[in-house]
């Protein structure tokens, strides 16, 4: 057992120490975290309330070094009834988003490449998918089924291991002929580099 505990350390610092050799190259960074939005109409997430949930993703990183491309997906599930109270995985009224993006990666600080601070610049085309209890309540005014967003984002790597902070912010209206009612986002996940 005293052996494979050895070979399973001499593997983790062997990927710790060999990004040096694959930081200039493509890779994928898949994450999983907590998605919080909050609409710019009152009358859609009153004042101290949020939507809440969690999202998935990965994005792709390719050509270069310091500044790079990124292309990737997310998926969120979000309540779509304002709380005070933050909740992961148990919506009262859920909608599903998936949010193509692309854009570009910054390194602004690195160590040796084993630490690095990233910024990124992104922009996404949201698709909304309403549940059954959506629906119903947002039948008076109902969600258009794909929005936009411009997305800033800041980042940490120790090795491969990723955390990051973005903010969304939408240009498009989230629910149809509502004038200025968009979603903005704040994420926050933790991840691995491939």
């Amino acid at each position: 057992m005293k052996q494979l505990h050895k070979g399973v350390i001499l593997f983790l610092v062997g990927v710790l120490f060999s990004t040096n050799d694959v930081v200039g190259q493509g890779g994928l960074h898949v994450y999983f975290g907590s998605t919080g939005m909050q609409n710019s109409l009152a009358q859609y997430t009153p004042e101290n309330t949020s939507l809440s949930g969690y999202h998935a993703g990965g994005d792709f990183s390719f050509a270069g070094e310091d500044m790079y491309f990124v292309v990737g997906v997310q998926y969120h599930n979000v309540d779509l009834m304002p709380s005070t109270e933050f909740t992961l995985f148990d919506p009262e009224v859920s909608i599903s988003i998936i949010k193509p993006r692309v854009g570009l990666g910054f390194n602004v600080f690195r160590v040796k490449d084993i630490f690095k601070v990233r910024l990124k610049v992104l922009g996404s085309i949201d698709a909304i998918t309403e549940s059954e209890e959506a629906r119903d309540f947002t039948s008076n005014t109902p969600l258009n089924s794909a929005t936009a967003s411009g997305i800033g984002g800041l980042g940490v790597s120790v090795g491969p291991a990723r955390v990051d902070l973005e903010y969304h912010r939408g240009f498009v209206n989230a629910y149809n002929m509502v004038s200025g009612s968009s979603y903005h986002y704040w994420l926050f996940n933790v991840g691995f580099f491939f």
